[in-house]
């Protein structure tokens, strides 16, 4: 592959991290309250421990007379233990998760073709959909979801 290829694929590949990882305020506007639930969850956690009924290092959270999946809590919940609770940092958290579930899916792609401009090509098309790009704007437990279901999609490829 030539240089200016690699340079191109490169600054592509950036560009779509870059539209991934930029939060705006105005989208989605406020903050919905299950985001909120599920931030708080992650700073009670982060803080004492427990959740927001003061259960213990919960398996499920119980929120709005729903049980949420743990692993979205627990992940900001690390993340809250360096930066501290803040909306922008569970939205950016929520926003590295889907984007890195595009650079898997490129990567993927990548190993299932040996051909980068075939990676990089998945990569612009995973994160200009609007379904991921959306996704990735809320602070939601359903934005592990691409993340996993492309690391269970590596791991398939790789038992193959």
């Amino acid at each position: 592959m030539t240089r200016p290829a690699v340079l191109v694929g490169t600054a592509v590949v950036l560009a779509v991290a870059a539209f991934q990882l930029w939060i705006s305020p105005d989208n989605p506007p406020g903050f919905f309250r299950d985001e909120a639930a599920l931030a708080y969850n992650a700073h009670t956690i982060a803080e004492e421990g427990r959740d927001e009924y003061g259960a213990r290092f919960p398996l499920y959270f119980s929120s709005f007379l729903d049980y949420k999946s743990p692993l979205f809590v627990y992940g900001l919940a690390g993340v809250f233990l360096v930066t501290g609770a803040d909306r922008e940092v569970a939205r950016g958290f929520a926003a590295v998760c889907v984007l890195g579930a595009v650079l898997l899916l490129g990567w993927l792609a990548y190993r299932r073709t040996s051909s980068a401009a075939v990676g990089v090509v998945t990569v612009v098309l995973a994160g200009c959909s609007p379904w991921l790009f959306e996704l990735g704007r809320i602070a939601f437990e359903a934005t592990m979801e691409p993340l996993l279901l492309a690391l269970a999609l590596l791991a398939v490829e790789r038992a193959s």
